[in-house]
């Protein structure tokens, strides 16, 4: 996961890692634990974050899919 990709989507859209916590369910410490990198996110919550963000495919694969 390219995490400074991500993290540009979340201010363009003004989105906090407690927001995305909130969309993919998960605890905020889960999203910490992705967000380092030390977890390696679902498919399941890569395609709730990218929905929740509104991200083309093409952006879907920079991020998520490196």
């Amino acid at each position: 996961m390219n995490t400074l990709e991500l993290k540009i989507e979340m201010l363009k859209h003004n989105v906090t890692q407690a927001d995305l916590a909130e969309a993919i369910k998960k605890s905020g410490v889960t999203m910490t634990s992705y967000m380092k990198e030390e977890t390696v996110m679902s498919l399941d919550d890569a395609k709730i974050i990218s929905d929740f963000l509104n991200l083309s495919n093409e952006r879907r694969a920079e991020i998520f899919l490196n």
